[in-house]
């Protein structure tokens, strides 16, 4: 899941807020525009698989909203599992893209299931004493004590850093032009 926010404290948007009366629907459209725009990469960089799934459900967004106070202590990335503090304010604005519950299985289809590092010689799993994996496909069913993993292919990184070095600067650029003469775009 990525997460695109703004934070200030009581002063900063004070002044946001006495600068224009614009500011916060400007910073929320910012954000709406670079959370589809990672949306849409993320969809292009997504593997089609056999049914399309992945590419066509299993990516969405919420769009930019201010929230009081949200932004306080500790964030969890499910997708690396990664556990951050985010920066405190009062106010946040926050724009979310992510892997969406209709698909299930893209968190392994992004992360991977192969065990990987030095020295691992296969890419197998396999099952724990008197144990099967059952595999449907094409309406018929297959019970297997091993199968091959599956390799990570981290799309929604890949579009995170290609928005990041692309997309956000021309849009961070863009809104401060609009924040300097007001009526632009």
């Amino acid at each position: 899941m990525i997460h695109v926010i703004v934070v200030g404290d009581e002063k900063f948007f004070a002044d946001v807020d006495k600068t224009s009366v614009e500011m916060p629907y400007l910073l929320m459209h910012s954000l709406d525009d670079i959370s589809v725009f990672v949306e849409g990469q993320a969809r292009e960089f997504a593997p089609a698989g056999e049914t399309g799934r992945l590419k066509t459900l299993g990516i969405g967004r919420e769009e930019a909203k201010p929230e009081i106070g949200f932004a306080e202590g500790y964030s969890s990335d499910y997708i690396t599992g990664v556990e951050s503090q985010v920066p405190e304010g009062d106010k946040t604005y926050r724009a979310v893209v992510g892997l969406r519950k209709e698909v299930p299985y893209g968190l392994f289809v992004h992360e991977g299931t192969v065990l990987q590092g030095r020295g691992i010689m296969h890419a197998s799993m396999f099952t724990s004493n008197g144990n099967v994996f059952r595999i449907e496909k094409e309406g018929r069913v297959f019970y297997r004590r091993w199968v091959h993993g599956q390799k990570p292919q981290p799309f929604l990184k890949a579009a995170v850093e290609l928005a990041k070095f692309s997309y956000i600067p021309i849009r961070v650029k863009y809104l401060a032009e609009q924040i300097v003469h007001p009526g632009v775009g």
